[in-house]
Formats: C-alpha cells, sequence, structure tokens
C-alpha cells in the first residue's frame, strides 16, 4: 500500500504490506521496508480484520492463470488491483523473485506444511 500520497504501493518505494488471510481479511499488522510493524494505515484505516472484498475473485483469477506458466516457473507472485465492482485486474506476474522476504514477513513461512517437500523437490532437481 503506498503512503504519503505516493503514487506506488511497493515497499521499497516507501509503502507498506500485510497480509491477507486465507478469508480475504487483512492480518493485524503491516510492514515497510526497515520491519517497522503499523497496526493501521497512516490515513487511519486498521489492519486487522479489514476485509477486500473481491479477494476470492482475484484468488481464482489466479489459480486458473497458474497452470498457463507452469512450465515457466514454480514460484509465482501475482498483483493485483480490485475495481469498483469488486473484479480483479491483473497488473503483473513476478515469475522469479517476487518479494519473497516481504510475504514471510507478513504470513510466517511461505511455504507453511508443505515446506519439506518443497526443498526437497529444489534439492533434488539441483542434481
Amino acid at each position: 500500500m503506498g503512503r504519503d500520497g505516493a503514487r506506488v504501493d511497493n515497499a521499497s518505494s516507501g509503502g507498506i504490506v500485510c497480509g491477507i488471510d486465507d478469508n480475504g481479511c487483512l492480518k493485524e499488522y503491516a510492514c515497510d521496508i526497515t520491519g517497522k510493524r503499523w497496526s493501521q494505515h497512516p490515513q487511519g484505516a486498521i489492519f486487522k480484520g479489514f476485509k477486500i472484498e473481491g479477494y476470492e475473485k482475484c484468488r481464482e483469477l489466479a489459480k486458473s492463470l497458474a497452470g498457463r506458466i507452469s512450465g515457466t516457473s514454480h514460484l509465482v507472485s501475482w498483483d493485483f488491483a480490485i475495481d469498483k465492482e469488486g473484479d480483479p485486474i491483473l497488473i503483473e506476474v513476478n515469475l522469479t523473485y517476487g518479494q519473497v522476504d516481504f510475504h514471510q514477513i507478513c504470513n510466517g513461512p511461505i511455504f507453511g506444511k508443505l515446506t519439506e517437500t518443497v526443498l526437497q523437490q529444489v534439492l533434488s532437481s539441483k542434481k
């Protein structure tokens, strides 16, 4: 999210990032690039429990598009906007790095219960 009137939203340009739970609600804190936690946006919105209308549509679109690029990358980061009708707008697809660090800061270990499986796949593919 941008802040202080910024026209860009990425953390490396002064924005803040916040995780989203499986129900489409923001998590308790957002963080900036230094790791500082914010419980509310500088413009006032409280993060915890804030429902992102259109989140489920974004999630379904990402799932449907993932199959089209499965041979290109095994780790994809999607950037979506949501229009006034609650429909997703795909902004970009990050096929390499995708700011994994920010995902983990906001959500914990990125692969969760699949961490061991992912590590085995990565390590075996290097042979």
